[in-house]
């Protein structure tokens, strides 16, 4: 399976083919009329491979080899320097660190430390929210695929989808046709109303459901404890 970040080396290690919404070399390889049809193709596919996708030290990225045969000018030291600067462009084209993006209606992004992005919608994409950063809004078909390490999405609504929710990551709002797939390992929703539904808790997971007076938690052995306000 191909892997973020997934490019294809043409033109004797000086081209670097990439899209920005997909990893998958048969993708590139279509979208830019490479053909596949001999055991001697003259491109090479690579990718570049992180143990952290927020750690933009690409000295730490794993440089992969993604097919058995090289032609004879292949240099794998330069094939990695081409890439490498293909991946910067799109870390600085879709990555949202310390910065803030108003909308997103297409395309895949990425939100670390300090980003803010403020709405999602149509087809547009965030595949991770983590180091603190924020989405405030996902609606209109809009996806977030992960939210974790203390990342937050203040609302879904709308057909919105949150794929995934863990690690400290937070929902503050699901309504409205929102949905959150999966909740687990200390993964928080807050708030479930409308028609907004949590389809899997487990683990640690928690998810608050107010205008039922409901709590639903994945652990087992979670003790609740209910202070009531005095008169």
């Amino acid at each position: 399976m191909c892997k973020f970040f997934s490019a294809v080396i043409t033109n004797k290690n000086k081209t670097c083919l990439y899209d920005l919404d997909n990893d998958s070399h048969e993708f590139i390889l279509e979208k830019f009329e490479l053909k596949d049809d001999k055991e001697s193709p003259n491109f090479v596919r690579v990718e570049l491979i992180p143990k952290d996708i927020f750690n933009h030290d690409l000295k730490t990225w794993d440089f992969i080899i993604d097919q058995d045969y090289k032609p004879d000018w292949f240099n794998e030291s330069l094939a990695r320097k081409t890439t490498e600067k293909s991946l910067k462009n799109l870390i600085k084209e879709r990555f949202v660190i310390g910065r803030t993006e108003q909308r997103i209606t297409q395309g895949r992004w990425f939100v670390g430390k300090d980003g803010v992005v403020e709405s999602v919608y149509d087809n547009g994409v965030v595949k991770f929210v983590s180091g603190n950063g924020v989405v405030q809004s996902v609606h209109d078909n809009g996806v977030v695929q992960s939210v974790h390490g203390n990342g937050v999405v203040e609302s879904v609504s709308g057909n919105g989808v949150v794929e995934s929710v863990y690690d400290n990551g937070v929902v503050e709002s699901v309504h409205g046709n929102g949905v959150v797939e999966s909740v687990y390992d200390n993964g928080v929703v807050e708030s479930v109303y409308d028609n907004g539904v949590v389809k899997s808790v487990s683990g640690n997971g928690v998810v608050i459901i107010p205008n039922k007076n409901k709590i639903i938690v994945g652990n087992p052995d979670f003790k609740l404890e209910v202070f009531k306000a005095k008169p």
